[in-house]
């Protein structure tokens, strides 16, 4: 049990690693408004289907940015709820506010996918901001994004906000996904072109208009449930330079209002996220189960030697777990509920497999997308 028990401390050893290099390296937005003699124009591009929870005030503190040379584009897909008269309401107060209305969904696109397209073939900036339509900022934000994507010479530049919800255990899950990311992903190396790395957030991809159409834009990414990490993804394979920044005291997006919520909204990303590799999923799963319970078990049936360096492993999940939960506004008392968290997250995982597999397709927004056709749009 000695051998197993030092095994899982060399494991939260790297990852304990992979985080704080990620902390040191990932940089916040400027502080302070920054200054500049010219601000290149920005078109802010925003999907919308069923919206009317967030909406409104989303696109309030949109209008409410202090950036000098910008437009917005909402782009209403299909939507059955009260997000068309909102809109319209918004559009009559606020004439700057631009509404394209999408109809019907041509054959081979993913809505927002082509939602994203139809608004950049709409919009006039030079930089295109992809954002979602529960998204809120400050007043600041796009300057400071902006002067960050300039004076770094940046192509692509996505801002991690402040991600948060109203329920308990679903702010629980937000902080073990965002550890999760960072570990897997780990996006601070995007910047290094010697790095696969790449990065890209729904809530925030700024992206040069002449990098976007060169890389075929959405087209590239039609039936691709994961769009804004994919984006991020073909943007840097094309060599084109890319980085993030925290951005929590800029923008905030309310994450799911419930688990089952949570559990039924990521049905569709699984298997993408994962490149439709079941197997790979499932041996990630085991990896991660092992980390989780392992510890627990070694705890209590181990001698003394193993439970003294099972105690160890459990410190710094537990203290890995506690940093992000603060990051999501949650106590980091509740760490001690991780397995809790991380068996929620399994079962949202397998779940989707199944679900997806049986179905032979997701649904998103109400709209069915076969899975052998999501398998051919690799990137």
């Amino acid at each position: 049990m000695i051998y197993a028990a030092a095994l899982l401390l060399l494991l939260q050893l790297i990852q304990a690693a992979i985080i704080l290099q990620g902390f040191r390296r990932t940089r916040h937005l400027p502080s302070n408004t920054p200054l500049r003699e010219t601000w290149p124009r920005v078109s802010i591009l925003v999907p919308a289907r069923d919206e009317e929870a967030e909406i409104e005030q989303a696109l309030r503190s949109v209008l409410a940015l202090d950036y000098p040379d910008r437009e917005i584009v909402v782009i209403d897909d299909r939507s059955t709820d009260g997000t068309g008269p909102i809109l319209a309401r918004l559009s009559a107060e606020h004439p700057e506010l631009k509404v394209v209305t999408v109809e019907k969904l041509p054959e081979g696109w993913i809505g927002k996918n082509h939602a994203l397209h139809v608004g950049a073939e709409s919009s006039t900036g030079e930089l295109l901001l992809f954002t979602d339509a529960d998204v809120s900022y400050s007043p600041a934000a796009l300057r400071k994004a902006v002067s960050a994507l300039e004076d770094d010479r940046l192509d692509h530049l996505t801002v991690g906000p402040l991600v948060w919800s109203r329920s308990l255990l679903v702010g629980l899950l937000i902080g073990f996904f965002s550890r999760a990311f960072t570990i897997f992903f780990r996006p601070w190396k995007a910047i290094d072109p010697k790095s696969k790395c790449y990065v890209g957030l729904g809530a925030f991809n700024l992206v040069r208009r002449r990098v976007y159409e060169q890389i075929g834009g959405h087209r590239r990414i039609a039936l691709r449930p994961d769009d804004d990490l994919k984006l991020g993804k073909i943007i840097k394979d094309a060599g084109f330079r890319q980085d993030i920044r925290h951005g929590q005291r800029e923008m905030s997006v309310p994450w799911y209002p419930t688990v089952g919520a949570f559990v039924r909204g990521l049905e569709k990303n699984v298997l993408a996220g994962n490149d439709y590799r079941v197997t790979q999923l499932f041996l990630n799963l085991a990896v991660a189960l092992s980390l989780l319970l392992g510890p627990w078990v070694l705890l209590v049936l181990g001698d003394s030697s193993t439970r003294v360096v099972a105690g160890a492993t459990l410190a710094l999940s537990l203290g890995s777990f506690a940093v992000f939960l603060r990051l999501s506004r949650v106590g980091p008392w509740w760490a001690v509920l991780e397995p809790v968290v991380g068996l929620i997250f399994v079962f949202t995982f397998v779940r989707s497999v199944i679900l997806t597999k049986r179905r032979g397709g997701i649904y998103w927004r109400d709209t069915f997308y076969a899975l052998d056709d999501l398998r051919r749009n690799e990137v």
